[in-house]
């Protein structure tokens, strides 16, 4: 069977089959590329799609800067961390808050999933998502924070039933 593309106007085939018994309605176009081209100016006239088309032969998109230009792209680029990033807000962050994302902190926590053989010690869940749990307060006795033998692993259910659970 052959069909008049919609976008360039080319005669085109597709093998036919059962499976594609309503090819003659679903195919109007020759190839993907005549279909994107097609979309872009939907509202357009063929030959304004075809003017467009040919002024973009040849046309390469690739920019040049100057030394300078590039140098400022680098150093905008950097990530900037403290008081020269643009977020910054003058050292606000919680001493809690940076303690919790410190990597002394992370250790403690894999420390005591790792002694715990990453299983929850209340109901014996092996897996999934688990809390280290400070036996004596994080915020009562900061000199215990790290110390592995004040932490127990528990999974998020049996964290939530504790007495002293996030207060």
């Amino acid at each position: 069977m052959k069909k008049k593309c919609l976008f360039c106007k080319k005669e085109f085939t597709k093998p036919y089959n059962e499976s594609l018994k309503n090819w003659i309605n679903r195919h109007k176009f020759c190839s993907r590329n005549c279909v994107d081209k097609y979309k872009i100016g939907r509202n357009l006239s063929i030959e304004t799609k075809e003017k467009m088309i040919k002024s973009h032969i040849g046309h390469k998109s690739v920019v040049h800067h100057t030394k300078d230009a590039i140098e400022k792209i680098k150093k905008a680029r950097k990530r900037q961390i403290g008081p020269n990033s643009p977020a910054w807000k003058g050292g606000i962050t919680p001493a809690n808050t940076k303690v919790r994302n410190s990597i002394q902190y992370r250790l403690w926590r894999e420390s005591v999933f790792a002694r715990d053989n990453w299983t929850c010690q209340e109901c014996s869940q092996r897996g999934g998502e688990l809390e280290a749990h400070h036996i004596k307060s994080f915020r009562e006795y900061p000199e215990l924070r790290f110390t592995i033998d004040n932490g127990i692993t528990f999974c998020i259910a049996c964290h939530k039933i504790m007495d002293n659970y996030r207060r």
